[in-house]
């Protein structure tokens, strides 16, 4: 055994074991044994006669309704595509950029009002300085809890996902442009809020810490 790998087996060796771990992904093996087992599901339906004609006919409808039951013809399939695209084509891809447009706009907005109040050196008594400097008590834990709210509100517009937003606001709303409009702000503001948050706990403290030692407001700062 060669110097490298005898290293590599005391690296190995010296690595952190976590019991919490190792008992986690125990923990979540078996539940998901026991899921298998009492929800009774059974591998030989997924290849019962009557799905491997579904997949069949799904298989076969992938292919353009012209083409269907016919050698591949190149213009055939080309004059299709140009039919599509000439119908609703060219419409649906104009409102699909106008949906992400609109979208991403609502989203960086929300992302500049929310980021400062996601971050915790931002949101407290005492923006950028000490822990020292911070006074403790009731105002420290509103501002505490302003931080911890804003960030619950963010992980559950994050944890749910595009088209779940757009099934529930689609009942609210009706069938508008906006259900998609909103759902995806929404998804997307938990991101960007996230990102711009990150960014203002690793900026530079040295001149915003300067900016409140000469007695600038939160809002000074942020400016």
């Amino acid at each position: 055994m060669t110097d490298r790998e005898l290293k590599l087996r005391h690296l190995r060796s010296q690595r952190p074991s976590s019991r919490f771990v190792h008992w986690s992904a125990l923990l979540m093996l078996m539940v998901m044994m026991g899921s298998w087992w009492v929800g009774d599901f059974q591998v030989e339906d997924f290849l019962s006669e009557r799905r491997l004609q579904n997949l069949t006919r799904f298989l076969h409808e992938l292919i353009p309704y012209p083409l269907q039951e016919r050698d591949f013809d190149l213009g055939i399939a080309l004059e299709w595509a140009g039919e599509i695209l000439a119908e609703k084509g060219w419409s649906a891809t104009v409102v699909t950029l106008a949906i992400s447009v609109a979208a991403i706009v609502l989203a960086g907005i929300g992302g500049a009002f929310f980021s400062l109040p996601a971050a915790r050196n931002f949101t407290s008594p005492e923006p950028f300085l000490s822990s020292l400097r911070n006074p403790h008590g009731a105002w420290s834990f509103l501002w505490l809890t302003l931080v911890w709210l804003t960030r619950l509100f963010l992980i559950f517009v994050r944890a749910i996902p595009e088209y779940m937003w757009a099934f529930l606001l689609l009942a609210v709303l009706g069938p508008t442009a906006w259900p998609a409009v909103l759902a995806l702000a929404l998804h997307n503001l938990g991101m960007l809020v996230k990102l711009g948050a990150e960014v203002v706990e690793n900026t530079e403290h040295a001149p915003l810490s300067a900016l409140r030692g000469l007695g600038a407001s939160h809002l000074q700062i942020a400016v």
